[in-house]
């Protein structure tokens, strides 16, 4: 019985990470093809040049309303997905997430949200590609090669692109080009929109960060150990745990059934020495 719920916790965990890396795969093919003759991937500062006078032709639109469903999906999601270790940092991950998503569609901030879904996508593919090969043990060498190869995509989009072009662009550059006499370290000056989403893109920072720390103890497991483990949570440990919580229940349930069956005996005695 055992097994039989390791194997059910198991493919269910399969399931989950073979759907995010198709969507993932999917958004940023979409997200390149849509942005590649766009002039602000190539130079920032069109982010702001012109602003905010920028048409949002359909491509862009469907790009950012997929892209906001499926957080909008892994939001609720995760109340159901099996749990992560994770699981607090992921909520507040989605929710900042969705907030830039839906404040910079509201104020017209929607070509610097096109650079920072594109670059986040390209990570995430990796990550879940490289959990699907965990899921078999003769893909050792693969998973590691995963990793590497993980670990440079996230230190180039998420410690690299995203903090050092995006960040910063968005800090030194975006209220000299759109609006001179600005101040962000003015709190009463209007409008406070760009800087409640500076904000938020700071806290993706935070996150990153965070999971930055984990990565550096899977290379660390690695290195010592030989076999990369799950970047965000410990997989074989919750199926332990999981496990333990189904025996936990099934032996419950087997008590109750001994305990019914054992008063249901007493009576029928009762009974026949009645009778």
């Amino acid at each position: 019985m055992a097994g039989g719920f390791a194997r059910q916790t198991r493919s269910k965990r399969i399931l989950e990470c073979f759907w995010r890396f198709s969507y993932y795969s999917f958004a940023f093919i979409y997200g390149c093809v849509v942005l590649w003759n766009k002039s602000w991937l190539w130079d920032i500062k069109e982010c702001w040049i012109g602003y905010p006078f920028h048409r949002v032709d359909d491509s862009v639109w469907w790009y950012y309303m997929i892209e906001t469903s499926f957080y909008y999906s892994l939001l609720l999601a995760s109340f159901f997905d099996v749990r992560r270790s994770d699981f607090w940092q992921l909520i507040v991950h989605h929710v900042v997430t969705i907030g830039l998503l839906s404040s910079s569609f509201t104020i017209n901030f929607v070509r610097v949200g096109t650079l920072v879904l594109v670059s986040h996508d390209l990570a995430d593919i990796l990550l879940e590609f490289g959990k699907l090969t965990r899921y078999d043990r003769n893909l050792k060498s693969v998973t590691n090669a995963c990793f590497v190869v993980f670990l440079t995509g996230w230190i180039v989009t998420r410690l690299g692109y995203y903090p050092l072009v995006i960040v910063r662009s968005a800090l030194t550059e975006a209220a000299a080009l759109i609006q001179p006499d600005y101040e962000l370290l003015n709190f009463t000056q209007v409008p406070y929109a760009p800087r409640v989403i500076i904000l938020m893109l700071f806290i993706l920072i935070l996150l990153h960060i965070f999971w930055t720390v984990i990565i550096m103890r899977i290379v660390i497991k690695t290195i010592t150990e030989g076999e990369a483990g799950d970047v965000r949570s410990d997989s074989e440990l919750s199926d332990k745990e999981d496990t333990r919580e189904q025996l936990t229940k099934v032996s419950s349930a087997r008590n109750l059934v001994y305990m019914l069956l054992k008063i249901s005996t007493l009576e029928s005695e009762q009974v026949a020495c009645r009778n």
